[in-house]
């Protein structure tokens, strides 16, 4: 196993625990909003725990590389989580633009996810590819259940803004 491999497969899990923690961050924010979307809310609450597992298992990854969260790297990461769903919220159409950052952020951690999985093996961390592979499939499955929401989520926000005019 190359140092330098190892280097960076470290700095990817620092990298994707921070990416986790604002995605955490924004769905727990934008589930403060959605008591009109019932459907939507579910989703996010399910995939807020299993976000929560899945930077367990990037700590624990962490650990065993001999490296931990980037403090620095989740403090910026966090914050424009909270800043972007906030800034969100004081436009009408809050609710349709939380839910398409939110979708595509799926497909993000799936490329990220990917891109981890290719590393790991690179570092010598093979016996990862298991749990990342995991993860990747639980952001594609995330990203599934919300598809199919898009639409009537749309047509709520639509009834909402055309009912209150």
């Amino acid at each position: 196993m190359s140092s330098d491999a190892k280097a960076v497969y470290q700095s990817s899990l620092s990298a994707t625990h921070a990416a986790e923690k604002q995605g955490l961050q924004m769905m727990e924010t934008q589930l403060t909003h959605l008591q009109n979307f019932p459907d939507y809310a579910a989703v996010l609450e399910a995939h807020c725990a299993t976000t929560r597992e899945q930077i367990a298992r990037i700590e624990r990854a962490l650990e065993e590389t001999g490296s931990s969260p980037s403090t620095i790297k989740e403090a910026v990461t966090q914050t424009v989580g909270t800043v972007g769903a906030a800034v969100h919220t004081v436009f009408p159409d809050t609710h349709l633009k939380n839910m398409f950052t939110g979708y595509g952020y799926q497909f993000y951690q799936i490329a990220a996810y990917t891109s981890l999985e290719a590393l790991a093996e690179a570092a010598g961390f093979a016996h990862h590819k298991a749990w990342i592979e995991q993860s990747r499939q639980e952001e594609q499955q995330a990203a599934d259940r919300v598809k199919p929401l898009i639409a009537s989520v749309t047509l709520k926000y639509l009834e909402m803004e055309t009912q209150s005019k």
